[in-house]
């Protein structure tokens, strides 16, 4: 909309040049969007025309919808992975080709779960790029960026609590397949909003989008920085998650009475908020 609103006004000042016989108008402040990417179509729905309440307050109702299901999942499965993780344990020690499948499995799985979240983050981080050059005095997208990150982080957090609590290969893999569904909700209502699930208005607006934005001048000074300490961070934190699960964190073995020991993660477990 704020294209369609630049190139509304851009057709404006022409038409009044044309009318004063060569006579030019003062420049916007607002930086023309077809200067610094290409790429961002305009809607097929018209501000404050039919329908134009439903793409703009609508989409934000599903789309603060499917944040809060992401959300109420994923604080369930830290909860109840932290409460297993506490009370886990075996019988007899695994042998040494079960102990290495297993933590083998979990660093496999801690990475796959690290790459993904990066992936997050760097779209995060590209997002905010384009924000801040389209539009530079608006904050909205600082506030979702950074849900986004919270989110993002969360998920990890719940990926690393769950493989924590598995006790075998087969469990860790799995809670990769679930955790990953859980992350990827918000794409999949952006594919049934393009097929019109959720009204004709949404999906024309949403199949005429073009997301794939190429910039036209050079990235913002700016930019090296946050992405290399982005993908540091990632890197840092995939490791030192590698080396809890696989070094720091293994299957104690059960008491005599069946009981499982007190361990670090029975600790944390009592800070942890119980989500039924």
């Amino acid at each position: 909309f704020e294209r369609a609103k630049q190139a509304a006004a851009d057709e404006a000042r022409e038409l009044a040049a044309c009318s004063e016989c060569g006579s030019s108008g003062e420049d916007s402040d607002v930086p023309h969007f077809d200067d610094l990417v290409s790429g961002i179509a305009m809607p097929m729905v018209a501000e404050n025309g039919p329908g134009y309440y439903k793409v703009t307050h609508g989409w934000l109702a599903l789309s603060s919808a499917t944040l809060f299901i992401q959300m109420l999942m994923v604080l369930v499965i830290i909860s109840h992975s932290f409460h297993d993780a506490s009370i886990m344990c075996i019988d007899t020690p695994l042998q040494p080709p079960s102990w290495w499948t297993l933590h083998i499995s979990k660093a496999a799985a801690v990475v796959v779960a690290g790459t993904l979240m990066g992936k997050e983050l760097m779209d995060n981080v590209h997002y905010w790029m384009v924000s801040k050059l389209l539009l530079p005095g608006n904050h909205e997208s600082d506030a979702t960026v950074a849900v986004r990150i919270f989110t993002n982080l969360l998920i990890f957090l719940a990926n690393v609590v769950s493989f924590i609590a598995a006790g075998d290969p087969a469990s860790v893999f799995m809670n990769v397949t679930a955790l990953s569904f859980i992350g990827d909700l918000g794409y999949m209502g952006f594919d049934m909003a393009k097929r019109g699930v959720f009204g004709t208005h949404i999906g024309k607006t949403m199949t005429s989008l073009n997301f794939q934005i190429n910039l036209v001048h050079q990235y913002p000074y700016w930019f090296v920085t946050v992405r290399d300490v982005t993908l540091g961070f990632t890197g840092l934190l995939t490791v030192f998650c590698c080396v809890v699960v696989v070094w720091l964190v293994t299957e104690p073995t059960c008491n005599a009475d069946g009981s499982a020991p007190y361990t670090v993660m029975a600790t944390i477990a009592q800070w942890v908020p119980a989500i039924v």
